[in-house]
């Protein structure tokens, strides 16, 4: 019988902010530094003796670095072991896409030996400053069989009869090594150790040994301390860290199964490991290191392993936060771990669904009234504040009140409050910002002098309606940075004529950013600048920008070639991708609920990396061409809702450039006018009028469109 050994991952989990709109809880992490994860997550990766890919995918993450020197390192040695590259061509989710400030490095430990490797990812700025994420560790075992697992107790039972001797442990250092030097002697003659594994350190005075017909177990190396210590002292080169983790991180209150298993790890030799809840700091469990087969996932299967382990039932919890942390106790020091938290919570009920939404109702009859809008900001405030307060009043229908009143807040920019209570522990969190017409001044942004022009960096959130100034410091602010606005609650940007960059995901999580206005100077809009800006309703472009252009508030490249920006608030249910079109940017539809229906043009070639992402109700496509053609065009990762979708083809009229269905005098004109480069003049599918099939069009085709009319024509007349 073989049983499952973990290959056990410990890792840095990344702090986050939580924050909720509506009664959607979203987690969003604030910009981390520098992380690494494995395999996608921060828990175990597990491994069995007979499998053959034994794989660890390292992804490191860094919002703030653009570059390509990005290395994973051997802790042990401090040597490089991989680049780590940002190339979009590994096969588990984790680095899908190029240029998206993830690198990622596979390791292969097929034919790694038995023991613990530990990793950390390292990156090197422009300017020379060195960075690196805290360690992994993978810590490999073979599946070994029962009787293997018993030879080994047996072995550590023999070799544990010296360190309990009485005459041994009253022996000097030299005494205590004659002893264990004789015990060996006898465990190599019998058969239970490696003759030529043994080795002693003199310095911290223990032993070194490999066991003798244990299988999985036999390139496992033991030890055996025989150092004389101080009464205070641990012995050296032993660790006395202690980690802490749980089989759950969220309860259901009430659900069926409420017990959490504790599984602490240290490589300190203990008989038990206290439990202790972090807010009374009592002990509420004992964790053992039992070699019990009962726990999930196999996590505490041998003795002697470091592994304790004990369940708490948290059946008669309340809904709430609880926090333990594991403690023991060597030579009279404590040692204790981080808590882990677990939360026990409840759904929200319809009614409280329901009351969440009257809050949000109520609220916005005000602030998108007319009456709202026409008031100065110092009245805006006041109507505001009255209507919040109201709803901190006892509803007479309800019987209660909805908002709790203790947790009104104004910070003389934003309203925030909570409903009612804590509920279930999913609170919901509102914030109202006041409206302020009056341009934006300097100091609500943050920036950095190049020398020759300025860079805005971040945003106060003192106002919604923000005007990007064109100077600051007497220089031209020319660049809007990578995430320079995140999570910001404003309401619309206007971006002056002297920008001409915005930085990858510039206004991601904007959730109330309505209107955006570019002015000429915009040249370059990088991926995801505008993600997750749910109440994005239009994109306006001045017409004189050389670069882009709006069309019914979508935007596209200056020739109308590349759909760049769908809104995600567009409310349109059916939309038609222009002919002429080549290209749909990278997110360019991502995360639009309303639209259902779309028809796309056969000059479509490119659909970039998740253009389509959580469109959940887009489920008809038209095609202005053949499925053959369909299937030639580039679709990128994380469009399974345009893939998925119904798609319908259309057979190819020969002549019909405009795709109204038939060849007419008007597709003549329409090719003409566009072989005469007349502004503005699109073909809906130009391979229609490629008479002669040269991929090219010319008077030649002009030629044979006029003749083809004129055949059409006579043959009707017959």
């Amino acid at each position: 019988m073989k049983k499952r050994i973990l290959s056990m991952l410990t890792a840095a989990m990344m702090s986050s902010t939580c924050f909720f709109v509506g009664a959607e809880q979203i987690c969003a992490a604030e910009y981390p530094s520098f992380t690494l994860r494995l395999n996608q997550h921060t828990g175990n990766a597990e491994f069995m003796e007979d499998e053959t890919d034994k794989k660890v995918i390292f992804t490191a993450t860094c919002l703030k670095y653009s570059g390509s020197d990005v290395e994973l390192v051997d802790a042990k040695t401090n040597e490089v072991v991989a680049k780590m590259l940002d190339d979009g061509n590994f096969d588990v989710s984790g680095d899908d896409l190029e240029n998206d400030r993830t690198w990622s490095a596979v390791l292969s430990f097929e034919n790694a030996a038995v023991g613990s490797y530990s990793y950390y990812a390292r990156l090197t700025d422009a300017d020379g400053t060195v960075s690196t994420t805290k360690t992994f560790s993978v810590v490999i075992y073979d599946a070994v069989s029962d009787a293997d697992a018993e030879r080994m107790a047996e072995i550590a039972q023999k070799v544990g009869v010296l360190s309990s001797d009485t005459t041994f442990q009253n022996a000097d250092q030299e005494t205590r090594k004659q002893m264990a030097d004789a015990l060996f002697e006898q465990l190599i003659a019998e058969g239970y150790v490696k003759e030529n594994s043994v080795n002693y350190d003199e310095e911290k005075h223990c032993y070194a040994y490999q066991c003798e017909g244990v299988g999985g177990f036999s390139d496992v190396t033991c030890y055996l301390d025989i150092a004389v210590k101080d009464p205070d002292q641990v012995s050296p080169g032993i660790a006395t860290d202690v980690t802490l983790s749980s089989s759950a991180k969220r309860l259901q209150v009430d659900s069926e199964e409420m017990s959490v298993l504790f599984t602490a790890e240290t490589a300190a030799n203990v008989d038990s490991i206290s439990l202790m809840d972090a807010s009374t700091n009592q002990e509420v469990a004992v964790l053992y290191d039992d070699g019990a087969a009962t726990y999930p996932n196999d996590r505490d299967l041998y003795e002697n392993d470091g592994v304790y382990s004990n369940y708490l039932d948290l059946s008669g919890n309340q809904v709430g936060d609880y926090s333990y942390y594991a403690q023991y106790t060597v030579n009279g020091k404590t040692y204790t771990s981080d808590t882990v938290t677990v939360r026990v919570y409840r759904q929200f009920t319809e009614q409280e669904l329901a009351d969440m939404q009257k809050i949000t109702d109520t609220l916005n009859a005000l602030i998108n009234s007319e009456e709202y809008a026409a008031l100065s900001v110092e009245k805006k405030v006041k109507a505001l504040s009255d209507r919040i307060n109201s709803l901190a009043e006892v509803d007479e229908t309800l019987g209660y009140a909805l908002v709790d009143a203790d947790s009104i807040r104004y910070n003389n920019v934003t309203y925030q409050f909570e409903f009612k209570d804590y509920i279930g522990l999913n609170y919901v969190y509102y914030a109202y910002t006041i409206p302020n017409t009056d341009a934006t001044d300097n100091s609500a942004f943050t920036y950095v002098n190049h020398g020759d022009s300025i860079e805005i960096t971040g945003f106060d959130n003192s106002v919604s309606d923000v005007v990007i100034p064109s100077e600051i410091e007497g220089l031209p602010v020319t660049t809007i940075s990578t995430g320079a606005f995140y999570l910001s609650a404003i309401t619309s940007i206007e971006v002056p004529d002297t920008v001409t960059s915005i930085g990858e995901m510039a206004f991601l999580g904007c959730t109330s950013l309505k209107t955006v206005k570019l002015s000429t100077g915009v040249a370059k809009i990088e991926k995801n600048a505008f993600g997750s800006c749910s109440a994005l309703q239009e994109v306006q472009v001045a017409k004189d920008n050389p670069n882009f252009s709006s069309l019914d508030g979508v935007l596209y490249s200056k020739a109308q070639d590349t759909l760049v920006i769908y809104p995600a608030a567009k409310t349109d249910a059916a939309y038609t991708i222009p002919g002429g079109v080549t290209s749909v940017a990278m997110y360019a539809f991502s995360e639009n609920p309303y639209l259902e229906t779309l028809a796309i043009p056969n000059s479509l070639i490119k659909v970039g990396d998740s253009a389509f992402f959580n469109c959940k109700n887009l489920r008809s496509v038209s095609y202005n061409g053949t499925e053959e053609e369909w299937n030639q065009i580039t679709i990128g990762l994380l469009n399974e809702k345009l893939t998925g979708a119904n798609i319908q083809y259309q057979e190819r009229i020969i002549g019909d450039v405009n795709a109204d269905g038939a060849l007419t005098i008007s597709d003549v004109v329409l090719l003409q006018k566009w072989l005469l480069a007349v502004p503005d003049t699109q073909l809906a599918d130009w391979k229609a009028a490629d008479f002669n099939e040269d991929q090219t069009l010319n008077g030649f085709d002009l030629c044979q469109m006029r003749y083809a009319l004129l055949k059409q024509e006579e043959n009707a007349k017959q």
